[in-house]
């Protein structure tokens, strides 16, 4: 900033008079302007608007600016490296906020990398069962924003040990580093096993930890009619009424009225019930998490299905069909291919009628422009 000082001397140069010589003259008709300014010629005279002094400050302004480097301050938390570790559990699927749990996670997220230095490198673990790095040390703010607003949330659980011990692995150990965890709380292995090279901070997201959940939902065949069973558990502090709903397929085919009391549950039962190949109950009215407030559940049927193999004898595919459970297995050659029979799939190895069995038909390595929509030249198979 001391070479703003430059500024005198160049001030003082438009402020200087020039010394002039003596001549003599003819005249001093055509000279009566400068005679004037002979007779009031003083050491300094009169600053007057000139654009070339003006240029010159500006430039001599901009270089002062240039060496003095600024630079603004702000308030920060962020110090070192920083890794950001999103909740995508089921439970981050909320709406006890403005908008979802994960959504307000990523606002918070985005805000901290808009507070980060250049300089510094950005990492982010997605924390589910298991963790996942969706960006790793890295400076572009731009993906780092992308990687983060694409993300979304899963229906599982959240595994802290896990993300925090891939974070660990992440972090440099010539570099500070910071990891910032958004969560609200609802994960497994809250603290981390033995020193992490890290400094470790929590954001919770979310207002309340109050959720009425459907647990548990099954029903059974028996020889006195179908029976179900529902489970509801209330994950909150304080009681909550509410209505279960029973659906055979579409139909509603009853409503309870139910309190569960502040974490307890209640189970409920029918008998007689409907044959119906989905049935399913319904908290009504919802909560903030939706997820758990329905469950369905559908009839096994003990029946296997009938698959017909042609092949000319692939053991591989053979073995892994018999593998399946529910399947039934049934084997011919491509001689003695016959479209008649019911089966539930029909599988051709190597092999295509002219004309396909209505019904479900998986057809691998067909013969080359055995059909339209086969390929005439052979695929080689590395």
């Amino acid at each position: 900033l001391l070479f703003g000082l430059l500024t005198i001397p160049i001030v003082a140069l438009y402020l200087l008079r020039l010394k002039g010589r003596e001549r003599r003259v003819s005249s001093t008709f055509l000279w009566r302007q400068v005679v004037r300014d002979i007779e009031a010629n003083t050491l300094w005279q009169r600053l007057r608007p000139n654009l070339l002094l003006l240029l010159q400050l500006l430039v001599l302004a901009a270089l002062v600016l240039a060496l003095s480097r600024p630079y603004f301050l702000r308030t920060t938390s962020i110090h070192g490296d920083l890794v950001l570790v999103l909740d995508i559990s089921a439970s981050m699927q909320a709406i006890d906020i403005d908008h979802t749990r994960f959504g307000e996670a990523q606002q918070r997220a985005l805000k901290l990398v808009d507070q980060l230095p250049r300089d510094n490198l950005t990492t982010v673990i997605l924390m589910g069962d298991v963790p996942e790095i969706i960006v790793a040390q890295n400076h572009d703010s731009g993906r780092v924003h992308r990687a983060i607003s694409e993300a979304r949330p899963a229906t599982n659980g959240a595994n802290l040990a896990s993300a925090l011990s891939l974070a660990s692995l992440v972090v440099r150990d010539e570099r500070p580093a910071q990891v910032v965890v958004f969560t609200d709380g609802n994960v497994s292995g809250l603290k981390p096993v033995g020193p992490m090279p890290f400094d470790l901070r929590y954001e919770i997201v979310g207002s309340s930890q109050s959720n009425l959940a459907v647990a548990a939902f099954s029903f059974r065949d028996t020889e006195a009619g179908r029976e179900a069973l529902a489970r509801i558990v209330n994950y909150g502090q304080e009681a909550r009424s509410t209505s279960l709903h029973l659906y055979a397929d579409d139909s509603l085919y009853d409503v309870r009225d139910l309190e569960v009391a502040g974490s307890g549950d209640q189970t409920l039962r029918w008998s007689s019930l409907p044959s119906a190949a989905v049935m399913s109950v319904r908290l009504s009215p919802g909560d903030a998490f939706a997820l758990d407030d329905q469950a369905w559940a559908t009839s096994i049927s003990d029946r296997k299905a009938r698959v017909l193999l042609i092949s000319s004898g692939n053991q591989f595919l053979e073995k892994a069909l018999s593998l399946q459970p529910g399947l039934n297995v049934i084997k011919a050659m491509p001689g003695t291919f016959s479209s008649d029979g019911e089966y539930d799939l029909w599988v051709f190895d190597g092999f295509l009628p002219d004309t396909l069995p209505v019904g479900a038909v998986l057809v691998l390595d067909p013969p080359p422009g055995s059909a339209e929509w086969v390929s005439s030249l052979p695929v080689p198979v590395e």
